[in-house]
């Protein structure tokens, strides 16, 4: 456990690798900060039985890195989409928006910002105003000298993006070495499953927002750091957020296929 939430649902995640008492590169992937997004955690999860069972694969990497899955930043709207409205998108805290809760990609305290918003983007009153997002902060902090990747699930759209959100105007110092690990999740994806991705920079291919995890985490220094939206594509309509069940294992195997790329990267790396 490494926090609760606004409701006080214990928050978790999963480490998985071997323990030698040292303190272990990272490679990080988290799901579900936007409560409807469920592809999200159904992929998370297909990622993370894949590593315990194919333990012996990833043998010579376990022995130097560990991977951290947070398989639901947003517990209490998670839940809520379950009961209740399953289109929520936001935390649970309705004090002050009480149609749609706190954002809380939009509530990590780099480039936080409370200018531009709707119901759907409330911000919160300010940069780690949430729980959910004051305990991951905790986490980020205290190990951004080991996390060498970061990937954030969420859905749909099938993009592949990176830094920055807040800005079209300039780009990471490591821009190159982002783009080309981005192309690299990019083009197996296609190869194995024959799925087509785009890749750019958050601000460029979606649009700018403000406060949030990738900007946050990139912030601390993390170079191979990405917000990936999964299938289904922004023309499918008809699916959108409610996937159907057919679907779960193969847009899984999507997420599977860019995170191996990026584990590889950083093992490669070492």
């Amino acid at each position: 456990m490494y926090g609760e939430s606004f409701e006080k649902k214990f928050m978790y995640y999963i480490k998985i690798g071997y323990s030698n008492g040292k303190k272990k590169p990272l490679v990080v992937i988290d799901a579900g900060i936007h409560a409807r997004e469920w592809i999200t955690h159904s992929s998370i999860l297909i990622i993370a039985e894949h590593l315990i069972n194919n333990i012996n694969k990833y043998d010579k990497i376990f022995k130097k890195i560990n991977v951290i899955i947070f398989p639901v930043l947003n517990p209490d709207g998670y839940v809520y989409t379950r009961e209740k409205d399953r289109m929520w998108r936001g935390n649970r805290n309705i004090n002050i928006n009480e149609n749609c809760g706190v954002d809380i990609n939009r509530n990590y305290p780099f480039k936080w910002s409370n200018s531009y918003w709707h119901c759907l983007t409330y911000p919160g009153t300010h940069g780690l105003s949430e729980l959910e997002t004051l305990y991951h902060s905790f986490f980020l902090k205290k190990n951004k000298n080991n996390i060498k990747g970061y990937i954030s699930f969420h859905s749909y759209g099938r993009l592949i993006l990176f830094p920055w959100t807040h800005t079209t105007e300039y780009e990471p110092k490591d821009y190159y070495e982002i783009v080309i690990l981005g192309k690299k999740m990019k083009d197996k994806i296609k190869y194995h499953t024959n799925v087509s991705y785009q890749i750019g920079s958050a601000s460029k291919l979606l649009y700018e927002a403000y406060g949030t995890t990738l900007d946050y985490i990139k912030s601390l220094g993390i170079k191979y750091t990405y917000v990936i939206e999964l299938s289904p594509s922004f023309d499918d309509q008809q699916s959108g957020f409610v996937v159907n069940e057919n679907e779960i294992k193969k847009i899984g195997n999507e997420a599977l296929i860019a995170f191996n790329e990026m584990l590889y990267q950083v093992y490669s790396e070492l």
